[in-house]
């Protein structure tokens, strides 16, 4: 009981902050404790290393986003310990880089870019273990495909999608619709089941 309410104070924190939004309740969970730990690591390494107030100022502008695009990317599959440390060399040793602007390309942010290129390029050996395949990349995208024009397809409304083990099971409800409102609705659930699926492929699901 103790340990449920640590997590749910932990979630609570950080989703009064907006970091948690438009998330589900089990990716809230998972990247709430995310957020903390690497809290805690930095606060650590911080400590240990005296590291100078401007790579810490950046470290602080630059892990949350960091960390919330790498979820989505791989969902919490990666070592944080081994990514924090990562970035914490690569920000005393490049600060000046990470921050300075392009003069080609003035309207960008240089940490925006920083922060979406090290979460998008960034391996360890729990990334690289769930990365699928060609072949199975290919299985799964065929089924999201052949699901998605059932949905679009189908004359009758769908209700939502279940995972079942043997792959996604249409759910019908019992609502009758004209022609336009019941296509409306299943592009509704097959853009829901598109955004899902792919996030999961992603995490090698």
């Amino acid at each position: 009981m103790e340990e449920e309410d640590g997590v749910i104070n932990v979630v609570q924190r950080w989703d009064s902050l907006g970091l948690l939004e438009g998330l589900p309740i089990q990716e809230k969970v998972e990247l709430a404790q995310i957020y903390d730990n690497a809290t805690r690591l930095l606060l650590a390494e911080s400590t240990l290393r005296k590291i100078p107030r401007k790579v810490s100022d950046t470290m602080d502008e630059i892990f949350i986003p960091i960390c919330r695009r790498l979820y989505k990317r791989v969902g919490p599959n990666f070592d944080l310990e081994n990514m924090m440390g990562e970035l914490l060399g690569v920000v005393v040793k490049d600060l000046k880089t990470i921050i300075k602007s392009n003069p080609k390309e003035p309207e960008k942010n240089p940490v925006v870019e920083f922060c979406i290129n090290f979460a998008d390029t960034y391996e360890d050996d729990l990334t690289n273990k769930n990365i699928l395949n060609d072949e199975e990349y290919k299985k799964k995208i065929d089924e999201l495909l052949s699901n998605i024009g059932d949905i679009l397809l189908n004359e009758r409304i769908v209700s939502y999608v279940s995972d079942e083990d043997d792959g996604y099971k249409l759910n019908f409800s019992g609502v009758q619709k004209n022609k336009q409102q019941t296509r409306f609705w299943n592009q509704s659930v097959a853009k829901q089941l598109f955004d899902s699926v792919l996030s999961k492929i992603n995490k090698g699901f």
